[in-house]
């Protein structure tokens, strides 16, 4: 329709009206007024309008398609730029580290990657800063010092260290690691990194047994894995059992490999406890409806997003006050509950009680009367 539209301008054919392609159903409020106004004045108001129309829209076709070439020209380059740097960019970075004895430091800590388990390419993201740079992020942004944690898939434990720093008490942290060959390096980075997390060897799950693939490539490994793998049978425990056996917990680290799904079905009443959710949603794995199964659940346990980094999710639960919104009074201060964790505060008085008064004198003693009082 556009491009008959043009022709008829450029060559000033006339069109009848009323005749001809005219659809209502499908053609847009112009071309229906280019039907309707005179088509021999070609100098009517109606005219002129509808010619300018016709242009503009040519040139936003025209800006439409630049822009289209445009993106897929880019697209392109950066598909390009990443298989180069897959084959030969990123497989020198990964030997240079090698070269360095394969040890990763990030915020105080230390750790020793197993080269018998990673490959050059894997290996470079240490280098980059890349490796759980979207949780590393997150939890510098939402978890507090006061949290218990617990951690589903704490593999060679770099996150586990980072977040048992950052904790008052220590002891309250639990990491949960299905691969049998990482336990020892989790073990050996606690030790490194004098970290106090406990470790509890198992997959997490309703069945008491599951079936676990593992691939000579530690990220390559899990329930869901294919390829050139052997499969062994691991324990499994559920997400309610290891927070009644070790917890309580009020913030989830998950990080399971395509599992986000069913634990989260599972354990949906049990997350009306936790503040503070950090997923990472494999798209592979669970499809798009599974990602929207996963965060249909959170939001209907009073979870909400509140920040996305890359596939790592944040979701926090809002609190119903924050304490430094409360009323501040002469003579009162703030002293935390044990219930503070959840965001809850009191205020108690420091101001002197007389023996013989009743309690309004407290506020008396406590705020300044009238002048000349």
């Amino acid at each position: 329709m556009k491009r008959v539209l043009e022709k008829a301008f450029v060559r000033n054919e006339m069109l009848v009206p009323n005749q001809g392609r005219f659809d209502e159903t499908w053609a847009p409020d112009a071309t229906k007024r280019f039907y309707q106004c005179n088509p021999m004045d070609i100098t009517s108001s109606d005219t002129r309008k509808f010619r300018s129309e016709v242009v503009s829209i040519r040139r936003c076709t025209i800006w439409s398609l630049a822009r289209s070439v445009w993106g897929r020209f880019w697209a392109m380059l950066g598909s390009l730029a990443g298989h180069f740097s897959g084959r030969f960019i990123r497989p020198v970075i990964g030997f240079g580290f090698d070269l360095t004895g394969s040890i990763y430091r990030v915020d105080g800590c230390l750790f020793e990657i197993p080269v018998h388990l990673t490959d050059r390419n894997y290996r470079s993201a240490f280098v980059f800063g890349e490796y759980e740079a979207g949780e590393r992020e997150l939890i510098r942004q939402f978890l507090r010092a006061d949290d218990r944690v617990i951690e589903l898939g704490g593999c060679i434990g770099v996150l586990s260290c980072l977040v048992n720093s950052q904790l008052i008490w220590r002891n309250n942290h639990l990491v949960v690691e299905a691969n049998p060959e990482l336990i020892p390096l989790l073990r050996r980075h606690r030790e490194l990194n004098r970290a106090s997390f406990q470790i509890e060897e198992c997959a997490v799950s309703t069945d008491p047994e599951v079936t676990f693939a593992l691939h000579r490539l530690m990220t390559q490994s899990g329930i869901f894995a294919q390829g050139d793998t052997r499969q062994i049978r691991v324990r499994g425990r559920s997400l309610a059992d290891l927070h009644d056996s070790h917890g309580p917990f009020n913030a989830l680290l998950m990080d399971v490999g395509g599992s986000e799904l069913e634990i989260l079905k599972s354990s949906s009443d049990l997350l009306l406890e936790y503040r503070l959710v950090i997923i990472e949603l494999h798209k592979e794995p669970l499809g798009i409806e599974g990602l929207k199964e996963c965060r249909r659940i959170l939001t209907s346990v009073g979870l909400k997003c509140s920040a996305v980094f890359q596939s790592v999710e944040a979701w926090t639960r809002p609190e119903p006050y924050l304490s430094d919104q409360l009323p501040t009074l002469p003579g009162l201060w703030r002293e935390p509950l044990p219930g503070y964790a959840l965001g809850f505060s009191s205020i108690i008085s420091r101001a002197p009680r007389q023996q013989d008064s009743d309690s309004p004198s407290l506020w008396r003693a406590s705020l300044p009367g009238p002048s000349g009082s």
